[in-house]
Formats: structure tokens, sequence, C-alpha cells
């Protein structure tokens, strides 16, 4: 009887691996989605800079123009959402644009913000909150 119970702890233990092995590649997934889809809509906001700077650019035109990623939810119209299920929103002034992404969960942000700074050093970006989820915002020119 005590091999059966030790064998039942054992198998329950190799699930439990496995769901968090599982769980681990999903979130690096995500993460990986995040990040390429932040440069995509980067290189969006940058190739329609004009004479008067970004001021011109709107979500709403990138969308029509279908400039967007399209595995994002609202690519070509509406609600813009990121792989994480929160909403994008798009501000300019003439010298900067400004991407936020609201809902970016605690345990990503950090990865996801780290690799966005490596990448892109001139830009201002928010810090993650230590608990709940993150809206995070990056400001380029």
């Amino acid at each position: 009887m005590t091999s059966y119970l030790m064998y039942l702890a054992l198998f329950a233990a190799l699930i439990g691996i496995y769901y968090g092995l599982q769980s681990q590649g999903d979130r690096q997934n995500k993460q990986q989605i995040f990040l390429s889809d932040f440069g995509s809509l980067t290189l969006a906001a940058k190739n329609n800079r004009s004479t008067d700077g970004y001021t011109s650019i709107t979500l709403a035109n990138l969308q029509s123009s279908k400039q967007l990623p399209t595995n994002m939810a609202g690519y070509s119209g509406g609600t813009l959402t990121h792989v994480y299920g929160g909403t994008v929103s798009l501000a300019t002034t003439q010298a900067t644009f400004t991407w936020t992404f609201a809902g970016v969960p605690v345990e990503d942000c950090p990865v996801v913000r780290n690799k966005i700074v490596m990448n892109n050093p001139n830009a201002t970006i928010t810090a993650c909150a230590t608990s709940g989820a993150t809206s995070l915002a990056v400001t380029q020119n």
C-alpha cells in the first residue's frame, strides 16, 4: 500500500512539473509575441512621420491603412488589444509618440520591459507595478 501511495505522489508531482513547464513556455511565447507586436507598432508610427512630426498619426489611421500586426485583435478597426488581452492606445506630439499597453501581467512586465529598453535605448518607459497588472507606456522619438 505504501508503494502505491508513493507512486501516486510521484505521478502527481510529474503532472505538476509538466503543467508548470507548459505554463512557462506559454508565458515565453506571449512575451515574444508582445515584443514582436511592439516592434511592428513602433515601425508603423515611425514610417508615418511627416513634416508635422507625429501629430497627424492616429490609431484609426494606422488601422484603416492596415499597418498594424494582423495577430492583434482590432488591427483593422475598433479597440486594439495585445496578446495579454489589454488595450493598446497611441498618443502623439510633434516630436514623440507613445504606445500604452494596459494590463501587462506583473510576472511578464519586467521581462518585456527590459527587452524593450535594451532594443530602444532612447525610449522613455514606465516602471512595472510590483503587484497587479501594469499599464506600460513607451515614448519614443
